[in-house]
């Protein structure tokens, strides 16, 4: 195998399907609803249906402005790419620090909560049991992986389907079975909390960590069928699908429960609500909540492997990271290296801090803050960046409200959902500050980003051609003449030469 062969991944593997079902799954939605979501419960209480309805907005914002990028910056770089080609290389570089970072911490989450969900199922089995079952969870997924990206991701779309079909059958049970209790008052910001709309902004900390996965679809770009096509579909249809999805099933379980109790939801039945409601309603098969949400905790970190290990593949063909990382398997055409490594290492992480902490639901605490604290910016700043893209290089498809005020809309949703999730209090909104462990999370997204500011600077004296790469793409073709997706918005065009 050639040198030029060994870094090319498999084109034209995936269809629209697989591709959407790729961010679906990594966001892990039966997954996000029990367990990062009750997290939304404990400060919203029973606004947290508005809580999810405002994150989902904002989300799709996002979704919008990355999918204009991705029509026409198809890479597995994903949104380091787009960073770098509307805003400049510098943020483009932290962009892609933090990503690889997001999706290691995505499986670190759940490895450990995969065990212990199976652990729990077992009368008397030792504490230590969650971790041999998240270690072959890890196998499993991993071989998945190794064996080529349209295995993993028609995986995924058994998995995903499975998982969503089980969540909206209980919700329209629970919907049913609340009768006149039904109500919209769950929109409003005042209902089962103590600080109203400073509830649910604190409540959204939690709320954006259940999306975060909706972009993955990015990084498989080189191998879908028809990228700019397929792509900005995906991430925009996954905000959307999944956000209904969660505003259904937290209706449901806010109407069924009554909204003055969601505020102690999550401890319903030892924080597993959501199996003990489809005893309720279901005669004792709530059996079947507990098979969706395994299913989804699979689905995602099948998900997050993917995305992460393209990203990790792209960010090593450019000498970002080291060249073994970009060699690609000469059969299955997938980056095995930075598979096993990622698989390897998130295991062995989520592992040694379960232990050292009081197992898999600090992890979640841990990660989960660090997750969150990274990644809004990282949405922010793509979205300010297609404003970059449009104005500097296609002048002509210039829009102001698809690439000025959407950006600038997205902003001021989620900086204060930033700032609150380092647990500062501001305008009266009653903040609390984060408890330990979750803070610990703060000083390793911050340690990790320093790190990452501190390698691009040597990067930029030692070989700064690494960096001037990052906003290379590697599918050559002209856009296809089919139809690709467009949000139907009056185009504003604007004199001037592309840059």
């Amino acid at each position: 195998m050639s040198s030029e062969e060994s870094t090319h991944l498999d084109a034209n593997k995936v269809g629209l399907v697989p591709t959407l079902f790729q961010s679906i799954t990594t966001i892990a939605p039966a997954g996000g609803a029990a367990s990062g979501l009750l997290f939304t419960t404990v400060y919203a209480g029973g606004s947290t249906p508005l809580t999810i309805l405002v994150a989902m907005v904002a989300i799709v914002l996002v979704a919008i402005t990355i999918g204009q990028l991705s029509r026409h910056l198809p890479s597995a770089g994903g949104l380091y790419t787009y960073v770098t080609h509307g805003v400049g290389t510098n943020l483009g570089f932290l962009t892609g620090w933090g990503m690889i970072m997001g999706y290691a911490f995505i499986p670190i989450l759940y490895w450990g909560f995969f065990g212990l969900l199976i652990s729990n199922e077992f009368s008397g089995a030792p504490s230590w049991l969650w971790a041999p079952i998240a270690a072959a969870a890890a196998l499993a997924i991993g071989i998945l992986a190794y064996r080529g990206v349209g295995i993993s991701t028609k995986a995924g779309v058994i998995l995903g389907g499975v998982e969503m079909i089980i969540f909206v059958v209980l919700a329209f049970t629970l919907i049913g079975n609340a009768g006149s209790s039904n109500t919209l008052s769950v929109f409003g910001a005042h209902v089962g909390n103590e600080h109203g709309l400073g509830s649910v902004v604190a409540g959204m900390i939690y709320t954006v960590l259940a999306f975060i996965g909706f972009e993955a679809a990015a990084p498989i770009a080189e191998e879908s069928n028809h990228p700019r096509r397929n792509v900005p579909l995906a991430i925009i249809g996954s905000a959307i699908g999944v956000g209904v999805f969660y505003l259904l099933v937290y209706y449901a379980a806010a109407v069924y429960v009554g909204p003055e109790h969601m505020s102690g939801f999550s401890e319903i039945n030892g924080g597993d609500p959501f199996r003990e409601l489809g005893n309720h309603v279901w005669s004792g098969a709530g059996i079947l909540v507990l098979f969706a949400v395994l299913n989804s905790v699979l689905a995602c970190c099948n998900g997050s492997t993917l995305a992460g290990s393209r990203m990790g593949f792209a960010l090593a063909r450019i000498g970002i990271l080291p060249r073994f990382l970009s060699k690609v398997h000469p059969r299955y055409e997938t980056p095995t290296a930075a598979i096993v490594l990622l698989i390897l290492s998130t295991l062995t992480i989520g592992i040694v801090v379960g232990f050292i902490t009081s197992g898999p639901l600090d992890v979640f605490a841990i990660f989960g803050t660090a997750l969150t604290i990274v990644f809004i910016p990282i949405y922010v700043i793509t979205s300010l960046a297609s404003g970059g893209y449009f104005w500097r290089e296609r002048r002509s498809e210039f829009n102001a409200l698809l690439h000025l005020v959407i950006p600038i809309l997205v902003a001021v949703i989620f900086i204060p959902v930033e700032v609150a999730s380092f647990g500062i209090d501001f305008a009266g909104l009653g903040i609390a500050p984060l408890a330990y462990p979750a803070k610990t999370g703060i000083w390793i997204a911050l340690g990790w980003m320093v790190f990452g500011l501190v390698y691009l600077l040597y990067l930029r004296s030692r070989d700064p051609e690494s960096v001037a790469a990052l906003g290379s793409v590697f599918i050559d073709d002209d856009p296809p003449d089919e139809p690709v997706p467009a949000v139907a918005l009056p185009t504003t065009a604007q004199g001037g030469t592309s840059v």
